[in-house]
């Protein structure tokens, strides 16, 4: 293992090393495992870690499995600063497919929500990233689909005020609202349906909050609408306590 008692002693082996990682292909194991050893030592020495920063965003590109091995130390501003690059999470962002075990979507999406409060995720990306979803949100009407994507989008939408984005998102929306009513009749009582409505009363109420436009309205005769419904209990309960927490 690395020595970390006096690091000016070994700071010639360290140079050697982090001059090393630059140019090393991280598909080869044991290079991986030398990096590795190298973050989880430095976990706590965000110098050390800037050192390698790109190479490791690099890496976690590369092959998004590795980064569970390092999830436990992510959690501080600054190792999180040191370590991932804003190139990772737009490369993500962008990569995502519309099935979440595509490409490893899911895990890229575990990977973007755990930064959404740092700084590294900035104002443009999270835009980006809600236009994304919204276009994966316009190629489906798979109930599990659309719930995972409107579960992905929660807490995103107040990242943003620019007008369009929100419009885009309504629209979306509007979309998915017809589905919901025109499956209704024989889907009431379907799990998937079911789950999907409720994230999507989530999402509504969140776009609700965040956005003043003529939209609420609408947002509004959704919720009307389902009350209207001899809907199935627990949903009832749900919504109308989404809606009750927003009218208040």
């Amino acid at each position: 293992g690395f020595i970390k008692t006096d690091l000016n002693e070994n700071r010639i082996f360290l140079n050697v090393i982090i001059k090393f990682f630059q140019n090393a292909a991280m598909n080869n194991k044991d290079n991986y495992e030398l990096l590795k050893e190298y973050v989880l030592t430095f976990s706590d020495n965000p110098d050390y870690l800037k050192k390698i920063g790109d190479k490791f965003s690099e890496t976690i590109i590369a092959n998004p499995n590795y980064f569970n091995d390092f999830e436990s130390i992510l959690k501080k501003d600054e190792i999180i600063n040191s370590l991932i690059k804003p190139k990772l999470l737009k490369e993500f962002v962008g990569s995502i497919e519309v099935d979440a075990h595509s490409n490893n979507t899911d895990l890229k999406v575990k990977i973007i929500r755990s930064f959404k409060e740092n700084d590294i995720f900035s104002i443009t990306l999270a835009e980006e990233f809600i236009n994304k979803i919204v276009g994966l949100l316009n190629n489906s009407n798979d109930f599990s689909v659309i719930e995972f994507w409107l579960d992905t989008l929660s807490g995103f939408i107040g990242k943003t005020k620019k007008q369009e984005i929100h419009d885009n998102l309504f629209n979306a929306l509007s979309t998915k609202y017809t589905l919901f009513v025109n499956n209704y009749p024989t889907q009431n009582n379907d799990e998937g349906y079911c789950n999907a409505l409720i994230k999507f009363f989530d999402i509504s109420k969140e776009l609700y909050q965040e956005n003043k436009a003529t939209s609420q309205e609408t947002i509004i005769n959704w919720f009307t609408e389902f009350f209207n419904k001899n809907d199935a209990v627990k949903n009832y309960l749900y919504i109308n306590r989404i809606y009750l927490d927003f009218i208040n």
